[in-house]
């Protein structure tokens, strides 16, 4: 599937996925590039991170890397669920503000 000339339209793939396929959830495991373009879009609903005991990475290392426009330069999450997993991990769900979501 190929959607957007100079680059992808985002929006329109998930739509298409949804159409063609019957696809209602996608699960991104993404850098910061992606998961910026689609906090931009206003296409994710959720958040999971999953925490390790360890510290690691740079200060230019972000889960989203993409400045948000100026009205939206923090998005707000809501907690919805916390698993605590075996050797320290913590496994965590946020819903994301309405303000970011649009439906497919």
């Amino acid at each position: 599937m190929i959607v957007g000339y100079k680059q992808a339209d985002l929006e329109t793939a998930l739509h298409e996925l949804n159409l063609q396929f019957g696809v209602k959830l996608v699960r991104i495991d993404s850098g910061g590039v992606l998961n910026g373009a689609l906090f931009q879009a206003g296409l994710v609903d959720e958040v999971h991170v999953l925490i390790h005991p360890v510290l690691v990475g740079t200060a230019e290392n972000s889960i989203y890397n993409t400045e948000l426009e100026s009205d939206r330069e923090n998005v707000q999450l809501k907690l919805v669920d916390v698993d605590g997993l075996e050797d320290g991990m913590v496994y965590l769900t946020y819903q994301v503000s309405k303000s970011f979501n649009r439906p497919l």
